[in-house]
């Protein structure tokens, strides 16, 4: 397959023709290919063009010498010159190979305008385009573009801005699975291996006060061991407490940071870009976010700093919202989500226009991912009192769309952004708390453009408040745990349930819409879970804390299925070398692609040891340590 480009810095709707270029010219097929840049500026006057002449032609992306432009692929060498397509050297092109990568292209003096027309040919789906403009650190926005599905797929992407910009970056999407229209596809079927089975290894003293009322939990490398630490917070205590992790899932004393009054929700992120994971707490009662910033070694400042958040805030999450690589706030209130920017200094100030509505009523959740195939980061929230979900699409420069509202089931609360169905789309699963009995976690699946099919529900527990996804039973398919608080029947002795992922409907407690109830954990009635590897043996285990916030439940999965064979992307048992640079470049930060067993301990991240744990995997057969 290939996809080709053709891209123009002009007056809007002056583009450049589309280049065909033949696949058996290199060893490579190339999925991108652009020639013939020609830079707008204010008022239309041409700035800078470029056919990639005799003078200009370099061996890599990053050796191209043309007049007011610099180029830069990330990784390097994944935009490659070709120099042997045509005779005339006016005629050769830019394009990247078949292994994804990024283009920057710089200019000197900045521009208006960005236009592309593209072109591919695959057998069945459809790519994207997205080209990112910047100015400066700063992404102003982002645009993406999908071309006609199948054959000769053909498209044109145009961003064009008030505001002038000095680089634009280029990544391209590519999917050869149509769209969903109807009910979503699922992953074809294999057997199922045998139950899903956790051991409770130890209960953790949460260090609860006298009157606890809403808690939450979170796992997080505060000390760069390569093993997940736990937070927690408590309501009635102003104190988040952090528990290192041992090894094997086993936890040592908590160290106490100050808070402000009332924590309720608590995240991990480097808000001042240093490489060490800070802490981020929402104080409901005192109406401010708590900061602590980390060295890396477990260690926190005591001070921390206070942000001020009104009215009323019950959630946060930690992304980088505008594109300059420092992870940034997005703080939960009623109806509305506070947005603050981090500098990188340590301190923070409020993006323009501070806080975004969520059309919705009685927020509960905050989670975010790119679900609209665009390197913009996007947002959705739980409404319990509108039994809604809303999903904000990111421009990319700490500025969000209008939310558009996807109904769900009865008071929504806990919600987890995940690919349910494998189709490489960000998919939503909520928790319905108000549906006391049958079907009360409701699916949404993602069709790649912000946009969703659902309300499709399957059952859990009783009385369930949160959720968590990963891959439980390593057969490349996204399981659920839910969480029950017990407040009636049977459920009474339950505080977790598994929902696997099987789509071929042989579960052992019955299918509804591809998730079977599994085994029921005898653990406390909980209200919070958090799920990843806590032992490194590429299982993903949970941390679930009880309703009286006094007592943690550390449970190591001890499920008989194969462990994660990290960098075994399809799930083969086999890692392959067209499967290795997908590792590696979604550590890199490239969110577009994906791998279904790079993140060995789902936290998230790809990290040099997954790296190097896939690398091993590849001469090993999965079958080294």
């Amino acid at each position: 397959m290939y996809k080709l480009l053709s891209c123009s810095h002009a007056r809007l709707g002056a583009v450049a023709g589309i280049l065909l270029l033949p696949a058996v010219a290199v060893g490579q097929t190339p999925l991108i290919a652009i020639d013939d840049l020609v830079a707008t500026g204010a008022g239309g006057s041409p700035r800078f063009s470029t056919d990639f002449s005799s003078a200009s032609l370099g061996a890599l992306a990053e050796d191209l010498t043309v007049p007011g432009m610099t180029f830069t692929s990330d990784p390097p060498g994944t935009w490659i010159v070709a120099l042997t397509f045509f005779s005339t050297l006016a005629d050769n092109v830019l394009y990247q190979p078949d292994t994804p990568g990024t283009l920057d292209i710089a200019f000197t003096t900045p521009v208006t305008n960005f236009s592309c027309a593209f072109a591919e040919n695959q057998p069945v789906g459809a790519s994207s385009l997205v080209v990112t403009a910047f100015s400066g650190t700063t992404a102003i926005g982002s645009v993406v573009q999908t071309t006609t599905t199948g054959g000769f797929g053909e498209g044109v992407v145009t961003f064009a801005s008030a505001t002038a910009f000095d680089r634009v970056r280029l990544s391209s999407i590519l999917n050869i699975s149509p769209t969903p229209t109807s009910t979503p596809s699922t992953p074809t079927s294999t057997p199922l291996p045998t139950p899903i089975t956790f051991n409770k290894v130890q209960e953790i003293d949460a260090m609860a006060g006298p009157n606890a009322g809403p808690q939450a939990i979170a796992l997080a490398d505060v000390n760069q061991d390569a093993r997940l630490d736990v937070l927690v917070v408590r309501n009635d205590k102003p104190e988040v407490s952090v528990f290192l992790n041992n090894g094997g899932g086993h936890f040592g004393a908590a160290n106490g940071l100050a808070t402000g009054e009332g924590p309720v929700a608590v995240t991990a992120g480097d808000f001042d870009r240093d490489g060490n994971l800070d802490i981020a707490i929402v104080n409901r009662t005192a109406g401010t976010v708590t900061v602590h910033f980390g060295n890396g070694q477990g260690a926190f400042d005591d001070s921390g700093r206070e942000i001020s958040v009104t009215p009323d805030p019950v959630g946060l999450v930690a992304a980088d919202l505008n594109g300059d690589d420092i992870d940034d706030l997005a703080v939960l209130t009623d109806a509305s989500v506070s947005l603050w920017k981090s500098n990188g200094d340590r301190t923070f100030s409020p993006f323009a226009p501070e806080s975004v509505s969520t059309r919705g009523g009685g927020a509960f959740a905050i989670a975010a991912g790119r679900i609209d195939m665009n390197a913009s980061m996007d947002l959705v929230i739980s409404n319990s009192a509108s039994d809604n979900v809303s999903v904000l699409l990111g421009n990319g420069n700490g500025t969000f769309q209008a939310a558009r509202l996807e109904a769900v089931g009865s008071r929504p609360e806990g919600l987890v952004l995940a690919d349910l169905n494998g189709d490489a789309q960000l998919d939503i699963a909520v928790v319905a708390a108000g549906a006391i009995a049958d079907l009360n976690v409701s699916l949404l699946y993602g069709h790649g453009d912000g946009t969703f099919e659902g309300d499709i529900p399957t059952t859990a527990g009783v009385a369930s408040t949160a959720i968590v996804a990963a891959d439980f039973d390593a057969d490349g398919r996204v399981d659920l745990a839910v969480t029950n608080t017990g407040e009636g029947g049977e459920g009474a002795q339950f505080g977790l349930s598994i929902l696997r992922n099987d789509p071929s409907g042989s579960g052992t407690s019955g299918n509804d819409n591809g998730f079977a109830l599994s085994d029921l954990f005898g653990v406390a009635p909980s209200v919070a879970v958090r799920g990843g590897d806590l032992t490194g043996d590429g299982r993903p285990d949970l941390v679930a804390l009880d309703q009286t916030g006094a007592v943690i439940a550390v449970l190591v999965n001890t499920s008989e299925a194969a462990a994660r064979c990290v960098g075994d992307c399809n799930s083969d048992r086999h890692v392959a070398a067209d499967e290795l640079p997908t590792v590696i470049r979604m550590a890199l930060g490239h969110a577009d692609l994906t791998c279904a067993n790079a993140d060995a301990n789902q936290d998230g991240s790809v990290t040099i040891n997954e790296i190097l744990r896939a690398v091993n995997n590849a001469r090993t057969e999965c079958g080294g340590p």
